[in-house]
């Protein structure tokens, strides 16, 4: 009797990794720094400098037609990032495509 609990215990522990290896991480950034690259081609529309503070490392992330932008809890199209090169935003990113902004939420 005591097997099968342990069985099943054994067949959990190899089933649950595999369950989340398919789940999206999402990592919002808080970046006082933002910097646009506004050059649209095709379905990439440009390039973002994030700096998550003065002394960070730069993170180079894609936006394209379906990267979300929202400024006070207002959703914005997405073309008013070309208006100015500098914001400050938290910027989502997912574990699936970490290269790209999938959310951007102005706050300046």
């Amino acid at each position: 009797m005591k097997q099968i609990p342990l069985f099943l215990v054994c067949c959990l522990a190899v089933i649950a990794p595999v369950q989340a290896a398919d789940e999206a991480l999402f990592e919002t950034i808080e970046a006082p720094r933002v910097i646009v690259n506004w050059n649209p081609r095709e379905s990439r529309l440009g390039t973002l400098l994030v700096y998550r503070c003065g002394d960070c490392e730069m993170l180079t992330l894609s936006i394209d037609r379906d990267t979300r932008l929202t400024r006070h809890g207002e959703t914005l199209d997405i073309a008013t990032l070309a208006r100015k090169a500098d914001w400050a935003a938290h910027v989502t990113r997912s574990s699936q495509r970490p290269g790209r902004a999938v959310a951007i939420a102005i706050f300046d």
